[in-house]
């Protein structure tokens, strides 16, 4: 129940209407200045406040109206946020929120800053202290313009890691090691297939002489593998 403030006629009577029908009346003091405090809550949507003051020769003409937008509906939670950049410790994250709320941002259970949702829904936060390698969750709320407070959104949980991984094993695969020995590097496959094993998800660069000539990426398992395209 909001409070209208105004200034009138030093000790006259100021009636409030709402929407057209009179809600109350105060008298302004000495220096013209009054204050109304509604007693009965406003329906959400638009509603127009208009004041008339009256004195010893009776009302004077109402004041311009003032226009006011009753919102006491929180917003829904905003959808989960995701990983939109940044990089290892440092995310950018993103999300879709009511439009022009305040996004809060959580990580580990911990407001950690603000973004402001633009007209479409659309807000992305940058981090700005490093997280530390190992698993996170970050969710969100929204503050909308009324002030009203929404509930958390899902947990995004990511992984950080900053470590880079270690030096993958290799090997001519099974049966591209020709001749009297499977074992001695020596092949007259001009173009062998080469194995070995690495960071599981990483991905493996191969080079021949220095160069590289290709990639590939690492199973679940670790284990990768690469022919090569050229003699």
């Amino acid at each position: 129940m909001p409070a209208v403030t105004g200034m009138a006629q030093a000790g006259s009577t100021v009636s409030v209407s709402v929407d057209g029908q009179l809600v109350g009346s105060v008298t302004a003091g000495t220096d013209g200045a009054w204050s109304y405090r509604l007693t009965a809550p406003l329906a959400d949507g638009l509603h127009s406040v208009t004041a008339v003051a009256s004195n010893a020769n009776g009302p004077g003409a109402a004041s311009a109206a003032l226009t006011l937008t009753i919102d006491t509906a929180a917003p829904s939670a905003p959808g989960v946020p995701a990983i939109a950049g940044g990089r290892a410790g440092l995310p950018l994250l993103s999300g879709s929120a009511e439009a022009g709320s305040t996004v809060i941002v959580h990580v580990d259970g911990v407001a950690v800053g603000s973004a402001t949702a633009d007209a479409g829904g659309a807000w992305t936060y940058q981090l700005t202290a490093s997280l530390a390698d190992g698993a996170h969750a970050a969710q969100v709320l929204a503050i909308d313009i009324a002030g009203n407070r929404g509930a958390l959104s899902g947990s995004f949980v990511f992984d950080v890691d900053t470590r880079p991984p270690g030096a993958p094993s290799l090997a001519l695969a099974a049966g591209a090691d020709t001749g009297s020995s499977a074992t001695d590097g020596v092949t007259r496959d001009a173009m062998p297939a080469i194995t070995g094993m690495a960071q599981a998800g990483s991905t493996v660069v191969v080079h021949i002489d220095g160069v590289a000539i290709g990639s590939v990426t690492a199973g679940t398992d670790g284990a990768w593998s690469y022919r090569l395209t050229a003699p």
